[in-house]
């Protein structure tokens, strides 16, 4: 008699790579996460080599089956979360070109510009909103303009969970919700907006097939076996965007209520009714850049001389026992650009109010203060 299976979730987020086990009743059953590097070459650049992406994976999902204590064949699927917005390009032998612009590095700010403006020109483009910074749409105006030599080299265009399952199982291909928030997609009829596809100066031969989140991507490859330790041919689902992933994992939300994500980024969203296929309808929706990023920014600069830092929990511990207000430290949480309430790539980070009374604590705690308002 088989034991009884058990899924894996693999999440690809900004600021760490994450895997957990569940049985089917939804409980924990071990988990595992790394943190990821990012790179700043420049002020308001942000880019990771989609590479360490898929070492971190491995390493996470070998620490979780070794937490689990079951076998790799008790693994009956694997499903995928990620990071959205941040272009991974491959080469013809599957290679990343470039390293991947997240969606907070703001260089394409001209690109984005440009294109909004040509939007308007042509007045048909099906494109739904405004283009903005994080868009994948811009990043690749940016590449047209800067290094066209590296865009025409490019044979595939995935986003970062869809690189992950790539690696996996080798099927290409992405789901709406990713290629909804590359500003290529034409929500209302569900298919790539040829016409944005034009205004990014991009080849249309790139772009994936779209498949349902749910749907059965591929299977678990030899070589991706022998690197993770997961059974050979375990399903793996084509999976989804992090924010439609989180709004699924919430739980079902009736209309009026709301969610609030606080990770690398923070977003808030209205829910204004339920979706034909039981999801939630968003009505309002806004995010921040740099939430848990400056957390993260204020713990790495407060490290002592070593290089080593205090945990997140000593550092948000201390910050608690400052009275509100940080004794009159005030921060703006504008670090890199911003996205909300409407995407400013001028807007800059700022410590206002600093003396020599401020310590550590004042700082983490106007930190906090700061990215919460």
């Amino acid at each position: 008699m088989r034991a009884a299976p058990y899924i894996m979730g693999i999440d690809l987020g900004t600021t760490t790579c994450r895997c957990a086990i569940f049985d089917l009743y939804g409980t924990e059953i071990a988990s595992a996460y790394r943190e990821t590097a990012v790179r700043y070459p420049r002020p308001l650049w942000a880019e990771v080599d989609p590479e360490s992406w898929w070492l971190s994976t491995i390493e996470v999902v070998r620490e979780t089956l070794d937490r689990s204590c079951i076998t790799p064949d008790q693994i009956a699927g694997v499903g995928l979360s990620g990071l959205m917005h941040a272009p991974v390009l491959l080469d013809g032998q599957g290679q990343p070109l470039v390293p991947a612009m997240l969606w907070m590095d703001q260089r394409c700010a001209a690109q984005c510009e440009a294109m909004s403006r040509e939007q308007r020109a042509l007045g048909a483009s099906k494109t739904t909103e405004r283009f903005s910074p994080a868009h994948t749409a811009p990043k690749l105006r940016w590449l047209a303009d800067t290094q066209p030599e590296v865009l025409a080299c490019g044979r595939e265009l995935l986003l970062p969970k869809d690189f992950v399952r790539y690696r996996l199982t080798s099927a290409i291909c992405t789901d709406e919700t990713d290629a909804g928030g590359t500003g290529l997609f034409d929500h209302e009829r569900g298919q790539w907006d040829w016409d944005a596809v034009q205004l990014a100066h991009m080849p249309a031969d790139i772009l994936p097939p779209v498949r349902p989140s749910w749907a059965v991507a591929g299977r678990v490859t030899l070589e991706a076996a022998r690197a993770t330790g997961l059974a050979p041919g375990t399903l793996v689902a084509v999976g989804g965007g992090d924010t439609s992933c989180t709004l699924t994992g919430v739980g079902a939300l009736a209309a009026g209520e709301v969610c609030i994500y606080l990770g690398t980024a923070a977003w808030i969203a209205l829910v204004d009714g339920i979706t034909q296929d039981g999801g939630p309808s968003v009505g309002s929706f806004g995010a921040t850049a740099t939430t848990g990023a400056a957390l993260r920014w204020v713990r790495d600069l407060l490290a002592n001389a070593g290089g080593r830092s205090d945990s997140y929990d000593t550092l948000t511990q201390r910050a608690g026992e400052v009275p509100p207000g940080a004794e009159g430290l005030f921060f703006l949480p504008h670090l890199m650009g911003e996205r909300g309430p409407q995407a400013d790539p001028l807007a800059r980070g700022a410590l206002i109010g600093l003396t020599l009374r401020h310590s550590r604590s004042q700082m983490v705690r106007a930190i906090l203060e700061g990215t919460a308002f």
